[in-house]
């Protein structure tokens, strides 16, 4: 199996970046304002998009200010069954380093380079919004 990786350090503190990765709002902020369910361990949300395929994803592991887990249960190509584990870590009292893994991917699978890449993209928005509090949704 494959996995994504990705580091990033971001100019806020450790729980306000949490919380954008943790709640329903936050993740309006930086992935898609289209998100809707719940946010605890097992439940789940829809991310929706204009033109493509949705992803729901259940959380699978949730401890305040350090991590959050989801695994997908609907998706577009190989990725049901993958899981995203945000790892996040306090740099300085206003920075905060959040480690991006998306694991399980099939190896070799087409889809991987691309998912590669829009995660780069998308930890970008999660730093602007975690870093000025204004949404900024990579996708509509």
């Amino acid at each position: 199996m494959a996995t994504t990786a990705h580091k990033i350090t971001i100019d806020a503190p450790q729980e306000q970046v949490y919380q954008a990765l943790a709640t329903i709002d936050g993740l309006k902020g930086w992935y898609t304002p289209n998100v809707e369910g719940r946010v605890g361990k097992n439940e789940e949300a829809t991310f929706t998009f204009k033109d493509k395929e949705p992803f729901k994803w259940r959380f699978t592991d949730l401890k305040p200010n350090s991590l959050v887990r989801w695994t997908c249960v609907e998706g577009p190509g190989a990725a049901a069954g993958t899981t995203v584990t945000f790892k996040v870590s306090e740099k300085s009292k206003h920075q905060t380093v959040v480690e991006c893994d998306h694991e399980d991917w099939p190896d070799g699978h087409g889809a991987l380079k691309t998912c590669n890449t829009l995660w780069g993209i998308l930890m970008g928005h999660l730093k602007e919004y975690s870093e000025t509090r204004v949404p900024s949704p990579a996708f509509n």
